[in-house]
């Protein structure tokens, strides 16, 4: 008989400390996304990394005269992606100096005179173009509440 209560009290005791740790862990868990800082337009939502085809490498094919121009875009595209705590205002500002240097690519791919450059610009033209007109939407949306 006092081995059945013993053995009755360890199962309970078993439930109490499975529990207890239980608690203890969504306690935790909750506090870990408490500290973690609230998403601000993009953030969160687009990678903190340039994407592939629009990192400094693929700028670096714009030579010549479009060497400095190219480099200018890439600083843009990484500030973009980059993990800097820019606020809606900012992200927007940063999108519209997106949308004009992807307007300048497109006015080059409609010039013959740029055909050496036809290649390079096009695929970043298409890449950029599209992310640019993707993430205004994304604020857009997220303004809209």
């Amino acid at each position: 008989m006092v081995q059945n209560l013993n053995r009755r009290s360890g199962k309970a005791g078993r439930w109490f400390k499975g529990g207890a740790i239980c608690l203890l862990l969504a306690t935790a868990s909750s506090w870990a996304v408490e500290d973690q800082p609230a998403a601000v337009g993009l953030r969160g939502l687009i990678p903190s990394k340039s994407p592939q085809g629009l990192q400094s490498k693929d700028f670096e094919l714009l030579d010549g005269n479009w060497a400095e121009w190219g480099t200018q875009t890439n600083e843009l595209v990484e500030k973009l992606y980059s993990e800097d705590p820019l606020d809606v205002a900012a992200q927007r500002d940063l999108l519209a100096k997106l949308k004009a240097k992807v307007a300048v690519m497109q006015t080059a791919l409609n010039d013959v005179s740029y055909t050496q450059l036809h290649r390079p610009l096009a695929d970043l033209h298409g890449l950029l173009a599209r992310r640019v007109e993707f993430n205004t939407a994304v604020l857009d949306i997220l303004d809209s509440d």
